[in-house]
């Protein structure tokens, strides 16, 4: 049975909103992220989940957070303004998740090509795992979303980035297993196709279908 975004809602915000209080016992064995650094968008169209995200975010430490319902409002905000995470739906109206992202990822002229997508979704069945990896899409995280597992979701996106490969079938995070970052992390603002040690010119086709 399929639960409506109200269910995800009222079975989470009890977690969710004990805020800041309970963060050091969520990460207490990662190094913390400095969330008040971030401009994260967040693409949801419906508002009881994008209340609960914000709030998480929030207690996380994040002050500068950006919604959009709608896929293609979302794309023109990367078009013109800087951010360093994006958190977005799967399903969106017009375009899902990840058309989305393909869009962000094929677009050279798009100054948040590399930026960390992350896919939230409440089906996770596998077609849509798959058109999201194939789409450039970082990470995946299931509905009902809980506080911890948003976090290190985003902490390992974060302190953890792979190389952004560019080739003739594929532009987006490698998805080999094996593969680490090859610099430390960089503030998140500079965290961009502007650094060329973290860029994979492949023109050889895509690197192994391996997601995670």
């Amino acid at each position: 049975m399929r639960l409506c975004a109200r269910d995800f809602f009222e079975r989470g915000a009890g977690r969710a909103l004990g805020r800041a209080a309970s963060i050091s016992r969520i990460v207490e064995k990662v190094e913390l992220v400095d969330f008040s650094q971030l401009r994260i968008l967040m693409v949801e169209n419906n508002h009881h989940v994008r209340r609960l995200m914000r709030e998480m975010l929030l207690a996380f430490g994040a002050r500068d957070i950006m919604e959009s319902e709608d896929a293609m409002d979302a794309y023109s905000l990367m078009l013109s303004q800087r951010v360093d995470v994006v958190i977005l739906d799967f399903f969106l109206g017009r375009l899902d998740g990840g058309d989305f992202a393909r869009m962000v990822r094929w677009d050279p002229s798009c100054i948040n090509r590399t930026t960390p997508i992350l896919l939230v979704t409440g089906l996770p069945e596998h077609y849509r795992i798959a058109k999201a990896r194939d789409a450039g899409i970082n990470a995946i995280l299931a509905k009902p979303v809980a506080p911890r597992d948003l976090y290190m979701r985003l902490h390992d996106m974060l302190e953890n980035p792979r190389p952004f490969v560019i080739s003739k079938d594929y532009v987006g995070p490698c998805r080999r297993h094996d593969v680490q970052a090859r610099d430390s992390r960089k503030p998140a603002s500079d965290n961009r196709a502007t650094l060329p040690s973290q860029i994979i010119w492949d023109t050889d086709g895509l690197p192994d279908r391996n997601f995670g």
